[in-house]
């Protein structure tokens, strides 16, 4: 389980990003208007070399198509934008956001009017499509964060190759015996771990963004069309994320105060790094599920809950494959040692999952 598996699920917002979806055209006739005794009326189909329409509310979200088989000059507000020939597409927010008002196209064309087609795109996706995408915020937010997070791990894995496979190690989480432990054990405080630590927060963050934000409402923590903009998408993944990274400084702490309890002190940073292996190890399984998800174009609204709920199961099978590990580690009894798992790592992670599947 190597560096190919991160790099396979930061492709995934991408990839969701390339599919292409249906276009819906509205035809702008009914809209346009003419210039009569300085004032506008509706256009009645008379001959005109120009024609006004104004960009309002109801248009957000989509894009203006103009074509004509003749030179057309375009004005935004009485000013001269270009002239072409050839099809022009406007960007209605981006109108909406740079102007002042409501912004009043207006069409000059030296022949007939009647050539030009004037039509408002949408883009129309499947009632379940896998991310549901309602606008180009998310999937702005989307390809930003996941640049950031290639450049993140990216860094990670030059400063340190050797760590970053240990911590992508699959064999590792289900293996009783393992070798060279001391390449993370012994280090659990130190800079670099830091920030694999913050990593994993932001990759978690970011994935249970995408799971809330395209699963079914039914999820505790659905966030579907609660997004409105890219800014708000980030605040939601920041806030995600450092709760996240909050979440594995408590594990660390209750690990570090349960082993003191049941005398297992030499036991702390082990156990620590291995559930972190784990997390890793279960984001990256879940970002190539997603991925084939992607490709396959498959829709099923339960999708994203049995993603999570099987990403829980994996750490549950990770704790499973701890109790042996611990059992190879000491000599306590068996009652011993899983009454401190309870506390450690059973009680937390069944709450969590609680929490997560409601």
């Amino acid at each position: 389980m190597r560096s190919g598996v991160l790099l396979i699920l930061f492709l995934l917002s991408a990839g969701s990003c390339w599919s292409q979806p249906t276009e819906v055209v509205k035809d702008m006739q009914d809209y346009w208007t003419v210039s009569k005794n300085d004032q506008l009326e509706d256009y009645q189909g008379q001959s005109v070399h120009t024609i006004h329409f104004a960009v309002i509310d109801e248009f957000k979200g989509g894009i203006i198509s103009i074509k004509s088989p003749d030179e057309i000059s375009l004005f935004i507000n009485g000013q001269l934008q270009l002239r072409t020939k050839s099809e022009l597409r406007l960007n209605v927010d981006s109108l909406l956001t740079t102007r002042t008002g409501t912004p009043l196209l207006s069409i000059f064309q030296k022949g007939n009017i009647k050539t030009v087609q004037i039509g408002l795109l949408y883009q129309a996706h499947l009632e379940n499509e896998k991310f549901n995408r309602q606008a180009s915020h998310f999937r702005d937010f989307l390809i930003l964060g996941t640049l950031l997070l290639f450049g993140f791990f990216v860094i990670l894995f030059r400063s340190n190759t050797r760590l970053t496979i240990d911590y992508l190690n699959l064999t590792k989480v289900f293996s009783i015996q393992e070798r060279e432990e001391a390449i993370v054990a012994g280090r659990i405080g130190s800079s670099v771990n830091i920030l694999f630590f913050v990593f994993i927060s932001l990759l978690v963050g970011l994935l249970f963004i995408i799971i809330f934000n395209g699963g079914d409402s039914g999820l505790y923590f659905s966030t579907k069309n609660s997004i409105d903009s890219t800014t708000q998408a980030f605040t939601w993944w920041l806030f995600l994320s450092a709760i996240i990274f909050i979440f594995l400084i408590i594990k660390l702490l209750l690990i570090w105060t349960m082993s003191a309890l049941f005398g297992f002190k030499g036991l702390v940073r082990f156990q620590f790094f291995n559930f972190i292996r784990s997390l890793y190890v279960a984001s990256s399984l879940m970002g190539i599920v997603l991925v084939v998800y992607d490709i396959l174009e498959i829709e099923n609204t339960n999708f994203f809950y049995l993603v999570l709920a099987s990403a829980c199961g994996f750490m549950i099978l990770g704790t499973l494959f701890l109790y042996f590990k611990l059992m190879a580690r000491t000599s306590s009894s068996t009652f011993h040692l899983f009454s401190y798992l309870c506390g450690s790592e059973i009680i937390p992670l069944m709450i969590l999952i609680k929490v997560l599947l409601n």
